[in-house]
């Protein structure tokens, strides 16, 4: 037991241990590496790039169902360019390519090349993908293609359809090449379950979500046959949660009532009034260590982390004043030494 203990605690330090404050916000844990301030509050969840040089987000327009314009922001230039699309701008992980809802009918989605979208005053759609249609979409890489190893790799893109199905393709992309192959056509999964916000691992294999059943969240494995496994309750409710890169460690937020105490919000598809405060967590998924809280903030909303490959944290901030500027905040944490044994610890679990 007192081993268990002091392993427990030695994990932490080595994961996070710096103490700072921004704003009025307070990190309880980590490091921060960078700032980017922007003009504009943009809606529903912002993405960053596997490598960390970009973020995609949106800024809606009022009466409009949430459609609006999209943005990319070069993270070293802050250099921000106007990329197609209504909402919901996603990197396809690990790659150079990003898919793009093209209309508020949510049934034309499209993949660009990211370079074209950042010189192109009019790119061109790499491929349009049939039968696909939802919200929330994301990414993972599956690996390489078994038709051509050396110079091919697969990605996974989900998204939730408009009456609560889940959907996912495979795609395979030639290294140095725009052809895209469709691996696996629009396929229906996780009919199982009744989940809600679904965001995919970093390998396509596994799923948090928003289990409308238990009333929390959870981790998920895609089976073959398109089934789903819970291998993970998380005992609360969040949405959008994201995997690191070894899928040892998820993060979320959590917005609490001020006024009502520990209450979560509802919604998490919208930023939370001010009545209410959001902090970013960690929960490792390979122990029973229970869930590290990153910021104890006053009076800002955090929301919607996620990891770079070199282990970053990323998380956008929305301060209850209205002249202060939506930030997104570069979060280094010290990594776990044992992060790829920990990862086949993992697996082997489930």
């Amino acid at each position: 037991m007192k081993m268990n203990f002091i392993f427990k605690w030695c994990y932490l330090v080595l994961l996070i241990c710096f103490n700072l404050e921004t704003y009025s916000q307070s990190l309880a844990f980590g490091k921060v590496k960078k700032t980017i301030e922007i003009n504009g509050i943009p809606s529903f969840f912002f993405k960053v790039k596997s490598d960390g040089s970009m973020i995609s987000y949106t800024i809606s327009k009022a009466n409009t169902g949430g459609s609006g314009t999209n943005y990319l922001i070069d993270t070293e230039t802050k250099k921000i360019t106007k990329v197609p699309g209504v909402w919901d701008p996603v990197f396809i992980y690990h790659s150079n390519l990003m898919i793009l809802p093209m209309t508020a009918a949510v049934d034309d989605y499209r993949i660009f090349n990211v370079e074209n979208l950042l010189t192109d005053d009019q790119p061109e759609s790499l491929i349009k993908l049939e039968n696909f249609s939802g919200y929330y979409q994301s990414t993972g890489e599956l690996g390489p293609n078994a038709k051509n190893p050396e110079s091919s790799k697969c990605y996974r893109i989900i998204a939730e359809s408009r009456i609560g199905k889940h959907i996912f393709t495979d795609i395979c992309l030639e290294e140095d090449s725009d052809h895209i192959e469709i691996k696996t056509p629009s396929t229906i999964f996780c009919q199982n379950f009744k989940l809600k916000l679904p965001m995919l691992s970093k390998t396509g294999k596994l799923l948090g979500a928003f289990d409308t059943q238990t009333k929390t969240s959870g981790v998920f494995r895609i089976e073959d046959n398109g089934s789903c496994h819970k291998v993970m309750d998380l005992g609360i409710k969040t949405g959008k949660l994201n995997f690191n890169k070894h899928e040892t460690l998820v993060a979320y937020h959590l917005s609490h009532n001020r006024e009502q105490g520990d209450v979560t919000a509802e919604d998490y598809v919208a930023v939370p009034g001010k009545n209410y405060v959001s902090d970013i967590y960690l929960r490792p998924i390979f122990s029973d260590i229970e869930a590290i809280k990153v910021t104890n903030n006053l009076n800002v909303n955090s929301m919607y982390p996620d990891f770079t490959d070199d282990g970053q944290l990323v998380f956008i901030n929305h301060p209850h004043d209205g002249n202060q500027k939506v930030s997104f905040t570069f979060l280094s944490l010290i990594p776990n030494l044992n992060e790829a044994k920990q990862a086949k610890k993992l697996r082997g679990k489930i």
